[in-house]
């Protein structure tokens, strides 16, 4: 056969290298549209940046996947409006949301390009609060009437008052000058009612019309009117009613001015009296938050909103708004230095945004009590060691009630003493969690009120309750007088024990090398086997006044212990914690590691144990680097905090929300290595690299046989 018999043919190459060439571009088609596909139905996005805002907290991923109401969430917002690409940031953190959970959408409505689209919103959002609205508007109403009524009373005694002054005596002086006074008053009082009214009904007509301004609008002449002209008139007039030296015509006229000034008189205060019913707090700040700053509207279906509240609380209606200012504080200032989220700022948006998602959707009464010996309250800031304002800050926002007992006495507003509380009980069906916090020791030498007792008694009650509870130990120098700490009874029944004596104390080098002895034990040891220390694993946390805890080896019939945080191994239980420049390690010392908090549970109820007083006080989870600002940069012991509010969940039986928290996003984790992870690094070390080096040795050999 010739050579040319081979060869193909000009048409026959044509045809090979066409159909090759449509091969490739319906395969290359195929797989665009397979992996376009497979990326819509298995969306994947990750995240390198150091702020981790482009992903949510394992805590929020977890409810979310969990939601089963349909949320909605408006970005009510003017482009660029705004410092920086802060809307960019907010838009990006809400696309997670909706990305995570197929209940929640996201709506974008610019009001300066879409008014209409404005219009309707404000609508939806207003008549969710109709019923209230409508009170305050009908209280209104019958202020403008009474306004009508009050300026035909003027007119009419502006007519009188000159008739009934040529019945007063001649000696007389003072009567005289309060008609001529009132007289000048009713001349121009219909005028200021009438530019008064006027006022009203323009405020009335807006779209989201300020209720509550135009209450207090009506209720200032109101109230200058009853207590100002008539009150005095009336006071007046009926001194002269009752004077036997008034003349008979001078006395009759008086008694009929009297009759309708009372009238009008209890016209007046009822009408300012139904001003109270304009309330409506929830529209108002939804109103003020609309108009006033950019904000985001999270609202469910009305109809599926939870189930009312008790009447102290605020009601929100399913709607919740967040300013852009509480999404991400201090923004503007963290940007000074450079353009972007800072970890301390990243976080807060997701934790504001989850917490108002849980607030319409998540329904539980749940109350949290701190028990507080102390007359500084642990609520508000003040002394960092004794405050708790950053983990109930957590706590409020994750739809948790917060509040103080004091049984000791409190601080009053002006700086007096205020007398001590009664003991708080929950309501039916309301889980409450005692937060005890230790009470400082009784000094026998001195004549003080034995808080410990007290509040050790009601905690055993607590517990016997069935009502959860977390006790905090604190060392204590009175063992040294054969004085107990009260707060161990409570445990006993629990199997927790604590030598309260001693305090853990380590060594670390100090000037010119020396050892020197410190009451700081970093802790990162967070046994993996509970859901809480899962949470905070990776985390670093800190002890200042550690106690440690003694579990036993076999506890009480029906309880169940479990150590949420040890102590390093480095660390010792010495009683000279009071003297630490002279406390020095000896072999009488217990070593570590230890237990220094602990759950147990008995049945359904639920009890933490922590030993350090001031463990998650914004001594210690606000302790970090500052900047010029005073605002802390990053969390130097961020396992503190952690621990303790998913220790909070815990206990109140919410175990849907032991998780790490939005706060943890910043914080790059080390674990701990596990025993095969360091069997598998040591193998590796000791002989895969060898078996390596022997593998490309022979490799290169082989190579250069050939």
């Amino acid at each position: 056969m010739s050579e040319s018999q081979h060869t193909p043919n000009q048409h026959q190459r044509w045809l090979k290298y066409g159909l090759n060439v449509a091969v490739l571009i319906l395969a290359t088609i195929v797989i665009v549209v397979l992996v376009n596909w497979i990326g819509h139905r298995h969306y994947q996005r990750f995240d390198f940046t150091q702020s981790r805002q482009y992903s949510l907290s394992p805590q929020t991923t977890k409810l979310l996947e969990k939601l089963k109401t349909p949320v909605n969430i408006t970005t009510f917002y003017v482009q660029g409006t705004a410092e920086g690409d802060l809307l960019t940031k907010v838009d990006d953190l809400l696309t997670e949301y909706n990305r995570r959970a197929n209940d929640i959408t996201i709506t974008h409505i610019d009001p300066a390009l879409n008014p209409e689209k404005r219009d309707q919103f404000i609508a939806d959002l207003t008549g969710r609060f109709q019923s209230e609205l409508d009170t305050s508007k009908a209280a209104i109403e019958g202020v403008k009437k009474t306004f009508d009524d009050v300026k035909a009373f003027a007119n009419a005694q502006t007519a009188v008052l000159p008739q009934v002054m040529t019945t007063l005596a001649e000696d007389d002086r003072t009567t005289p000058l309060l008609m001529k006074q009132l007289n000048q008053i009713y001349m121009r009082l219909g005028e200021d009612l009438g530019s008064i009214a006027e006022q009203i009904d323009t405020s009335l007509k807006s779209k989201m019309p300020d209720y509550r301004a135009a209450a207090a609008l009506a209720r200032s002449p109101l109230e200058q009117l009853s207590s100002g002209v008539l009150k005095v008139a009336i006071e007046r007039f009926q001194k002269l009613a009752d004077d036997p030296k008034t003349p008979d015509a001078e006395k009759d006229a008086v008694l009929g001015m009297l009759r309708s000034y009372k009238s009008i008189s209890d016209e007046v205060q009822a009408a300012t009296s139904k001003l109270d019913d304009v309330r409506a707090p929830g529209y108002t700040r939804i109103r003020n938050s609309l108009l006033d700053s950019n904000c985001v509207v999270v609202t469910t279906p009305a109809e599926k909103t939870p189930a009312a509240k008790p009447a102290e609380e605020d009601d929100t209606h399913g709607v919740v708004v967040l300013t852009l200012d509480e999404i991400y504080p201090n923004l503007v200032r963290a940007q000074v230095e450079r353009n972007e989220v800072r970890p301390e700022d990243g976080y807060k948006g997701e934790e504001v945004i989850t917490g108002a998602i849980l607030r319409l959707t998540y329904k539980h009464d749940t109350r949290i009590v701190f028990i507080n010996p102390a007359m500084q309250s642990v609520m508000q800031r003040g002394d960092p060691s004794q405050t708790y304002s950053a983990v109930i800050d957590r706590l409020q926002k994750m739809n948790f009630k917060v509040d103080e007992w004091q049984p000791g006495g409190s601080m009053g507003p002006g700086g007096q003493p205020m007398p001590p509380q009664p003991k708080p009980t929950p309501q039916p069906g309301q889980t409450m969690i005692f937060v005890a916090l230790p009470a400082p020791a009784q000094d026998p030498r001195r004549q003080q009120m034995p808080l410990g007792p007290m509040i050790a008694s009601a905690v055993k009650e607590h517990l016997d309750a069935g009502q959860p509870a977390m006790v905090m130990l604190a060392p204590s120098s009175m063992m040294a007088f054969g004085q107990p700490d009260p707060m161990l009874e409570p445990l006993k029944d629990w199997g927790i024990t604590a030598d309260v004596s001693r305090s853990l104390l380590t060594a670390v080098p100090g000037n010119g090398g020396r050892m020197r002895t410190i009451n700081q034990i970093t802790i990162d040891s967070f046994p993996p086997d509970t859901a809480i220390g899962k949470a905070v694993r990776g985390l670093k946390g800190v002890l200042v006044r550690g106690v440690a805890l003694n579990l036993p080896a076999a506890p009480p019939k029906g309880v169940t212990l479990e150590p949420l945080a040890k102590s390093p191994d480095d660390c010792w239980d010495d009683t000279d914690y009071f003297q630490m420049d002279e406390a020095k390690k000896d072999d009488t010392d217990p070593k570590g590691p230890f237990v220094v908090a602990a759950a147990a549970s008995k049945g359904d109820n639920r009890l933490v144990v922590v030993g350090d007083p001031v463990f998650a006080s914004d001594m210690v989870a606000n302790a970090g680097p500052q900047d010029l600002f005073g605002n802390t940069v990053y969390a130097a012991f961020p396992a503190n905090a952690e621990l303790f509010v998913n220790s909070i969940y815990w206990l109140a039986h919410q175990d849907q929300l032991i998780a790490p928290g939005a706060r943890t996003q910043d914080t790059r984790r080390i674990e701990p290595m596990t025993r095969g992870v360091l069997v598998g690094i040591w193998w590796f070390v000791l002989a895969g690299v060898p078996a390596v080096c022997l593998a490309l040795g022979a490799f290169v050999w082989s190579i250069r046989r050939r």
